[in-house]
């Protein structure tokens, strides 16, 4: 079976980790990376082919995708 690709976004370094471990443990995910910061996010995923995009950012104002 195909694994999804993933990109984790959150304001929570605590909340990426646990999401992260969490997701890994399915044994169906690869997440390929994972950002505290939602530029740098649009950054590394311009250049990644991802399948799911988990994104929990509470910067009010501010669209990036």
């Amino acid at each position: 079976m195909k694994k999804l690709k993933v990109f984790l976004v959150d304001d929570e370094e605590l909340a990426l980790k646990r999401l992260n471990r969490l997701l890994a443990e399915t044994g169906r995910v690869d997440v390929l990376g994972r950002s505290t910061n939602p530029e740098e996010a649009r950054i590394q995923l311009a250049e990644l082919p991802v399948d799911l995009l988990f994104s929990r950012h509470r910067n009010a104002g501010h669209e990036w995708l």
